[in-house]
């Protein structure tokens, strides 16, 4: 249930990320594969640890919080690697998720939505983009970022709280 609530937020992510494909804004840096992105949520916290290539450096998958919504989806192979409390409340997770900006930015179109959450405000660039989302309940931002020296990782950070 905690992996699912990471999805959501994920998933307004890629949104932002396909909307910036869509006016232009090409993939930068050597982000790597071409898979398609599965709609389906990982259902536990981490995916096997073999998903992600050695230079993720992806250690040990951490717990996500209780209170992290259970609704946000996290594509397949996703892995959490850091979860905390921001000091203006709420939850925070750290995730590497096997995809491009742009794929991801279209896996969050699809699975948002899905999950009750609507796209609000954010910006995608060529190797990074940014979003707010809200509903359900619940309010956040996620930032994804090119895993530097990691093609076709995205590091991606979800800050979601009770609206």
């Amino acid at each position: 249930m905690r992996t699912l609530r990471a999805v959501a937020a994920l998933v307004v992510i890629a949104g932002l990320v396909s909307a910036c494909a869509a006016s232009g804004a090409a993939g930068d840096g050597g982000a790597g594969t071409a898979a398609s992105p599965s709609a389906a949520a990982v259902t536990a916290p981490q995916a096997p640890a073999p998903s992600l290539p050695a230079c993720a450096n992806a250690g040990p998958a951490v717990a996500i919080p209780a209170d992290f919504p259970a609704t946000f989806a996290l594509p397949d192979g996703s892995i959490v690697v850091g979860a905390d409390t921001p000091a203006g409340g709420g939850s925070r997770i750290k995730v590497l998720v096997p995809l491009e900006v742009g794929e991801f930015g279209k896996y969050l179109e699809r699975a948002l939505p899905a999950a009750g959450l609507a796209i609000g405000g954010g910006e995608a660039e060529a190797d990074e983009l940014e979003s707010k989302f809200s509903g359900a309940g619940v309010a956040g931002q996620l930032t994804a970022r090119e895993l530097s020296g990691c093609p076709g990782i995205l590091s991606v950070q979800v800050a979601i709280r009770a609206s």
